[in-house]
């Protein structure tokens, strides 16, 4: 009987550390797609003051970042033309392909870290109860 409430007080302590480390993976990922978008803005920003660098690069790279802006979700995504005015970002079709898709992810990285969250407080509660329940047949013996 010891060694299977052994094993079975194992088995809770592994799963929640491999659950909390995923579910702390997980928020490093959220967290770098969310500095992505604000490196972006950032960037869009320099680049579109940027005198240094010829017009049609200067167009190429805003016209790139807005389309990574946009695939992060950010709607108002804006490029610099040749004549040096911004134009609203246009997305293809496999632009908004690739935004559903960084959505769905973001979407199933959440739903993900919620039902780790409540996977670890079974665990804990689990772990509890399996304290609980040693500490009282000690006594008794």
């Amino acid at each position: 009987m010891k060694i299977i409430g052994f094993l079975l007080v194992a088995a809770l302590t592994v799963n929640l550390c491999i659950s909390s480390f995923s579910i702390f993976q997980l928020y490093r990922y959220l967290e770098l797609q969310d500095s992505n978008w604000q490196k972006g803005v950032h960037f869009y920003t320099e680049a579109r003051n940027n005198t240094q660098i010829s017009v049609q690069e200067r167009t190429a790279v805003t016209k790139l970042i807005a389309k990574e802006l946009f695939i992060l979700g950010y709607d108002g995504a804006y490029y610099v033309d040749i004549n040096g005015k911004e134009k609203l970002f246009k997305p293809t079709e496999g632009h908004r392909e690739a935004r559903k898709l960084s959505f769905q992810s973001r979407q199933t990285s959440i739903a993900y870290i919620h039902e780790q969250l409540w996977l670890n407080a079974l665990y804990v509660t689990l772990l509890l109860v399996i304290a609980i329940i040693k500490s009282k047949f000690q006594k008794r013996i």
